[in-house]
């Protein structure tokens, strides 16, 4: 049996509020991040209104893995507490 290398990839950047990610055919813009789920608007090209989703950080980050998503804008930095 023959062990398959697997494609080694940079590791995915941590969800953050603000992000917006491209795909070949729509984008996905990043809500609220909270422990475990994220609030995101995905964007068809031809749609100018999407609703608000609500997925899990490891269904979203799997989900843009395997659509080749690309970073194109950062999210916010986090506020210092006062």
């Amino acid at each position: 049996m023959k062990n398959k290398t697997r494609e080694k990839r940079a590791p995915a950047k941590p969800l953050q509020s603000g992000q917006v990610w491209q795909m070949e055919d729509s984008s996905l813009r990043v809500g609220l991040v909270g422990k475990t789920l994220v609030h995101y608007k995905h964007f068809n090209n031809q749609v100018k209104r999407s609703p608000v989703s609500l997925s899990s950080k490891d269904a979203l980050q799997r989900f843009l893995l395997e659509n080749d998503a690309v970073l194109i804008q950062e999210g916010e930095a986090p506020r210092p507490l006062p």
